[in-house]
């Protein structure tokens, strides 16, 4: 089996390998100094928004590597007045492909930096454009059609060629109100796909399908919440003798 293994150290670029256990190299390389810039819908700079790295495309693209959490929080950046911010964890022939970012306007989410093709990797400045945002509602309820209260509700983000991801936002996490309804932040990126989930002890998760925000707040069809059920049986050879040892 094979493993991407990361690296981080300070004063150096992000060293990434893929191996097969147990040998493994890491290159540990020079920085090449970059910046990150963040603008709002209307092109304005936004100054106060962190950044951390998610996912990189590694040595001009030839190897992809996501990136711990561990490790990119140690890597967290913010912008100045000018929506700036220096990155001093990137090789040359290195490039940003996913970013986790936190601002007032979107709450915390994984974005997709680049796209296919891939633009000069010897740019110096990575511009991200947020775009307008608006909102999902929703309910949940239970099999006899009764609300289900205080029920905490997920909204993942999937940032394109990348896995879902959790959106967080500044309050915490939704939950659902006496009438069992929800509904997002105004947070959520027009054009975006996203996904509702719903995850209880001893019950059935519950998730929608991925759900392109449009300009006008989207309300979803109830989601029902179903106990789990219990499966039994027996597990025999083609004899129809009990095999003890399958699993």
């Amino acid at each position: 089996m094979k493993y991407d293994v990361v690296c981080v150290t300070p004063g150096l670029a992000i060293a990434v390998a893929r191996n097969s256990l147990p040998a493994c190299e890491l290159v540990l390389r020079k920085p090449e100094p970059r910046a990150v810039k963040v603008q709002g819908p209307d092109g304005q700079p936004i100054a106060g928004v962190t950044l951390s790295p998610q996912f990189i495309f590694a040595a001009g693209g030839n190897l992809q590597a996501a990136m711990p959490t561990p490790l990119a929080t140690s890597l967290v950046v913010t912008t100045g007045r000018d929506g700036k911010a220096a990155l001093d964890y990137l090789a040359t022939g290195d490039q940003l492909a996913a970013v986790r970012i936190a601002a007032e306007s979107i709450g915390s989410q994984v974005l997709q930096v680049i796209e296919i093709p891939r633009p000069d990797p010897r740019a110096t400045t990575v511009t991200i454009r947020l775009e307008p945002t608006s909102r999902l509602a929703g309910h949940v309820r239970n099999r006899a059609g009764h609300p289900v209260a205080n029920q905490p509700v997920e909204v993942w983000s999937k940032a394109v060629n990348f896995l879902p991801n959790p959106v967080e936002f500044k309050d915490g996490p939704l939950r659902t109100a006496a009438d069992g309804s929800f509904q997002t932040p105004d947070k959520l990126f027009v054009g975006a796909p996203y996904r509702v989930a719903v995850r209880a002890p001893g019950m059935e998760p519950i998730l929608s399908d991925w759900i392109t925000i449009e300009p006008k707040p989207r309300v979803l069809l109830p989601m029902i919440q179903r106990p789990l059920r219990t499966i039994s049986g027996r597990v025999v050879d083609r004899q129809g003798k009990p095999n003890p040892s399958a699993c």
